[in-house]
């Protein structure tokens, strides 16, 4: 073997050992060993198998960790995602350090020398965390400058104080009184500074509680003006407004951080405060499970989506509140399902054997620029809820379908908020939950995009990205002047009315000139449409109800006929869609999409078409059903 091929060799060597390990965790998806039936006749999972979760999450980063002296440094994936230079990777890394403590301190509670990747977990985060404190390392903290807010690095504090409050035995009394001192006088300098007017708020609320109960000096009149107006935020049937709008940050973030932080601080030095987050909380399963598919399924929808469990959080946090009124079988099924959703999906793990950035698979669509790939182990906060100890009603009660078990199939199940104007629609017979909300143009930057801006969104459909050739699914889209397609910007209208029709208008994205007056009406398997477009033009005008990914088989189509008006069936083997051309529309057609979907490179939709110019009435009908082929 000649010199310089040995010398490549050596040099790649801890690469290709790597890409072993890596291959090796990439194509085995977690599994359910020894379900427990009896607990949990459907999912199979108890307290122990979400502790087995955790620690398969857990490992996947711990798999680039050799020493407690190596920091995480999770590869990025290719798009929007930072770091985007060399500026923006300490933060990043501290992302991944505190992100994934909210899988290890629960772990570590009960298992204090768990060992990954021969790595002591223990005491790998302790001797991150004092790394904050040393200019040289790449985790390195510097004192927060100016009153201005923290940035990224604010948030990661907030969410190392929630660790700090339900773990301090784990991650900060076992770390010397210098350090400890050094390390809080760093921490007031961002929870003293600004925040953002939303979610961020409480970011500097835990982390002065937190210095609080540890016996340092802070500013308690900011403390109570940020606990005061995160409360003031709350609009009722358990949904925060996160300023501009409602979103899963009412869930993951509200009615988790204000929760935790009654039973970790509040109970003890702002009594009052901490019961009404506790009420606040209780009102939790007046609307939002019914926001689950009966499996369990979280809607993919809104901004962070890559946190994608997360969402279910609150549900198991009820179980602090020890009600009897509160099914917490239906909770823990809910939740359970959710874990395994992704968990158990092939592609949720990447090639280099971390969770995607995306919902299942890698997806750029669904991303916000200020994600990292550590942002994905937020999805962790679900597993807070192990921090409530094992004879907990939510982890006692045997696993029930709630409100599925009752509910009739031959019509849907309406769950409406009026404080909200979110509608949730359940279908009993396809298992499916689907909601429909308001959202105004003042909502902001993401807020026009197909995270928020779609007609409908479902729990076994997750949505697919508007094509620039006017591909469009559950949506419309309008043909702008120069020949662009616009989406949606914006819903205003009354929502559910005494009839049953939820009622809004849409307004188009930089373009005034068109309006849409949508009405329409769920049926037990599917919708029933009859909009008003309103134009001051000859304008194209394509809908298209939800698109179907192609899976394990073709995805098959079929014309036919309902009640005399031109139907297109699409099928994919898991489900049959079947699109309805009512009164006027000009024309239907199957549109083949590549690219635009989260759960497969190829997709189906039906788009209905027309030219309107001035007033008209579309009026269309989706039919959903379970595919029967085989």
């Amino acid at each position: 073997m000649n010199k310089q091929l040995l010398l490549l060799l050596i040099m790649f060597l801890p690469f290709m050992a790597s890409a072993n390990i890596t291959a090796a965790n990439q194509t085995k998806t977690f599994e359910v060993e020894s379900p427990n039936k009896k607990l949990s006749p459907y999912t199979g999972m108890s307290r122990d198998h979400w502790k087995q979760a955790a620690e398969y999450l857990l490992g996947c980063a711990f798999q680039y960790v050799d020493n407690i002296k190596d920091p995480f440094d999770l590869p990025k994936q290719e798009g929007k995602s930072y770091p985007r230079n060399a500026n923006d990777v300490p933060t990043a890394r501290m992302e991944e350090l505190c992100r994934t403590m909210f899988l290890a301190g629960p772990l570590l509670k009960e298992e204090p020398n768990l060992t990954l990747n021969g790595v002591k977990v223990a005491d790998y985060y302790r001797y991150q965390i004092a790394s904050f404190l040393d200019p040289q390392s790449p985790v390195y903290v510097p004192e927060k400058k100016g009153r201005g807010h923290g940035g990224q690095k604010l948030v990661e504090l907030g969410g190392l104080a929630v660790s700090l409050l339900m773990a301090p035995e784990v991650f900060w009394h076992p770390l010397p009184q210098d350090t400890r001192d050094k390390l809080a006088a760093v921490f007031k300098t961002y929870a003293e500074g600004g925040t953002i007017d939303m979610n961020w708020r409480f970011f500097n609320q835990c982390l002065l509680s937190f210095l609080h109960k540890e016996g340092y000096q802070v500013n308690t009149k900011y403390l109570e003006e940020l606990m005061r107006a995160n409360l003031k935020a709350y609009v009722g049937d358990g949904w925060y407004h996160d300023s501009p709008l409602f979103d899963y940050y009412s869930m993951w973030a509200f009615q988790m951080y204000g929760p935790l932080w009654a039973e970790s601080f509040g109970k003890k030095y702002y009594p009052a405060e901490a019961e009404q987050y506790m009420k606040n909380l209780s009102d939790i399963t007046k609307q939002y499970p019914y926001m689950f598919g009966r499996d369990g399924k979280i809607q993919m929808w809104g901004r962070s989506i890559t946190y994608r469990m997360g969402a279910a959080i609150p549900l198991a946090l009820t179980g602090m509140l020890n009600s009897p009124d509160i099914d917490y079988g239906w909770m823990r099924r809910i939740c359970s399902g959710a874990i395994l959703q992704f968990l158990q999906n092939p592609n949720f793990i990447a090639e280099d054997g971390l969770p995607n950035l995306g919902f299942y698979d890698h997806f750029e669509d669904c991303l916000q620029h200020y994600s990292c790939r550590g942002s994905v182990f937020w999805m962790a906060k679900l597993f807070l809820a192990l921090y409530m100890p094992a004879d907990n009603p939510f982890w006692t009660t045997r696993e029930t379908e709630g409100a599925w078990a009752k509910m009739k199939k031959k019509a849907p199940h309406n769950v409406y908020s009026e404080k909200t104007k979110i509608l949730i629609s359940d279908h009993a017979a396809l298992g499916m939950a689907e909601f429909r909300n308001v959202f105004t143009r003042n909502s902001g930057f993401y807020y026009g995009l197909e995270n928020y801006n779609r007609l409908a969104y479902n729990s076994s459909l997750p949505w697919q990205t508007d094509g620039k050739n006017g591909e469009v699914a559950m949506s419309y889209v309008v043909e702008g002047a120069d020949g662009k397609w616009l989406k949606i910007n914006s819903y205003n209208g009354e929502g559910l009315n005494d009839a049953g029709w939820f009622c809004r208008t849409a307004e188009m994205e930089n373009d005034k000139s068109v309006t849409i007056d949508l009405t329409e009406k769920v049926t037990a398997n599917g919708v029933v449409r009859a909009d008003i477009v309103k134009t001051n033009a000859p304008r194209k005008i394509r809908m298209g109800f939800y698109a179907l990914p192609e899976l394990d088989m073709p995805i098959v189509t079929k014309e036919s006929k309902v009640d005399g008006k031109k139907a297109i069936t699409i099928d994919n083997g898991h489900y049959a869609l079947t699109t309805v051309l009512a009164d006027g529309w000009d024309g239907i057609e199957v549109v083949r999409c590549k690219d635009l979907h989260p759960e497969a490179d190829n997709s189906i939709v039906v788009n209905l078409t027309a030219t309107v110019n001035g007033q008209k009435e579309l009026k269309s009908q989706l039919i959903m059903k379970k595919s029967k082929r085989k």
